[in-house]
């Protein structure tokens, strides 16, 4: 009696099965394949062109902004552009702009106060957050201390102004004050509560 490997192998050829060649695109000459490289090129186009777009739109684009601390006897300066939400003065530097520069720049035009000295104090990164033009930003703040003359008034688009008081350490939410400003705020009080703040004065003007 033949067992199984034997009796399918005795006497009996393998069976090949012809490929449906409409199945494929073929060439003129109907003997091959054709090479479909048109296709790949445009899939690897269309491919690319979707990872450059998503590559730009998580992008987190730097964002040098001047930040302005005026502290006065009523407290620390502070402006809203909606008069809800309330932040330091200052803004984005432009191009071949410090942020020095920029944060008396922009201290002027929010609230009218001309600023007479600027110190530097400290840096700060922000939060990361969408652009209203598309991708993401992420402010890093150069902060400086600056006194300034004149009567702080809201201008441009400055709605509403208020001050933030020391004795209000942590900061409370009489005013709604964006995550950034209350950090360098704090940073700023505990710089000036340290003595730190008159020492680095001092070094300045050495």
């Amino acid at each position: 009696m033949l067992n199984w490997s034997e009796r399918n192998c005795r006497n009996e050829k393998p069976v090949f099965t012809q490929p449906d060649l409409n199945f494929y695109p073929m060439s003129e000459s109907r003997q091959f394949p054709q090479a479909p490289a048109k296709l790949l090129k445009k899939i690897f186009q269309q491919t690319q062109g979707k990872l450059s777009k998503h590559l730009k739109a998580t992008k987190i684009r730097k964002r040098i902004r001047g930040t302005a601390i005026v502290d006065t006897p009523q407290g620390v300066l502070l402006v809203s552009t909606n008069g809800d939400r309330f932040s330091l003065p200052g803004g984005g530097a432009e191009k071949q702009e410090k942020g020095e520069a920029a944060a008396i720049r922009e201290l002027k035009e929010e609230t009218g106060l001309k600023a007479i000295s600027a110190q530097y104090l400290f840096s700060h990164v922000g939060k990361i957050r969408k652009r209203s033009s598309g991708g993401l930003a992420r402010n890093h703040h150069e902060v400086f201390l600056i006194q300034a003359k004149g009567k702080p008034q809201p201008k441009e688009e400055i709605k509403a102004i208020a001050f933030c008081q020391f004795s209000e350490i942590p900061i409370e939410n009489r005013v709604n004050i964006s995550d950034s400003a209350k950090h360098i705020i704090n940073k700023y009080w505990a710089l000036k509560e340290s003595g730190l703040l008159q020492a680095l004065n001092r070094n300045q003007q050495l």
